[in-house]
């Protein structure tokens, strides 16, 4: 009789425990408001903020060197950019990078079925593409290629917290909050887009969004 209550208990907490160390690889993606901060933009007049929301998409891989301390990599599409209005204008800068964070990763335990889970850590981000477009009467939306115009690389960081879920023995399901800034100038002021713009400050990149993910937990222990 003893020995059957232990196994007993040790199904029931193997029901409940969900050990996480090894390799974690997943999906993810993000409804996400975007922005760029520029102080001269700040300080015009007839310039104003219209706020933005685009979006993110891509995949994510982590090693966890036990339940809760890992170490991974993101590669993540990000579209991004600014709507603003300039004397009277609807104007809008579209740009498009390719994200690779390198993140630290805590989760609070493999205890229940769900947990917390805190992600952080420098991020470069590489420049797909970017457009000025405005809307034209009749004509509709025209854009023009102003990729010259921006920093092929921007360096930034990332923190991520939220809730994590157990929906399997192997299958996490994650939602949180993703914010992250670039510290270097995602314009590039040798570029012909803003040449003869010297005295311009740099605009940095701020993106905010909710972060939907999937990952299958290839466990080692």
């Amino acid at each position: 009789m003893k020995i059957t209550a232990i196994i007993a208990g040790l199904m029931l907490f193997c029901g409940v425990a969900h050990a996480q160390k090894g390799l974690h690889a997943g999906l993810k993606g993000a409804p996400q408001s975007t922005w760029m901060f520029n102080g001269d933009d700040s300080d015009n007049a007839n310039w104003l903020y219209v706020p933005t929301f685009r979006s993110s998409f891509g995949a994510n891989f982590a090693w966890f060197f036990s339940d809760a301390v890992g170490l991974g990599v993101d590669v993540i599409y990000s579209n991004q950019g600014q709507r603003f209005e300039l004397d009277g204008m609807d104007l809008f800068t579209k740009t498009n990078y390719l994200k690779i964070p390198v993140l630290f990763h805590y989760h609070s335990g493999f205890d229940g079925t769900a947990f917390f889970y805190l992600n952080a850590g420098p991020q470069f981000a590489i420049l797909s593409s970017a457009t000025a477009q405005t809307d034209v009467p009749i004509l509709g939306p025209l854009g023009v290629d102003v990729t010259d115009g921006y920093s092929a690389l921007n360096i930034g960081a990332v923190l991520a917290l939220g809730s994590g879920f157990h929906l399997t023995d192997f299958l996490q399901l994650t939602v949180g909050i993703r914010l992250d800034a670039g510290f270097t100038d995602a314009e590039d002021k040798s570029g012909p887009f803003f040449a003869g713009q010297t005295n311009r400050p740099a605009t940095y990149n701020v993106t905010g969004g909710l972060e939907l993910g999937v990952r299958y937990v290839l466990r080692t222990n």
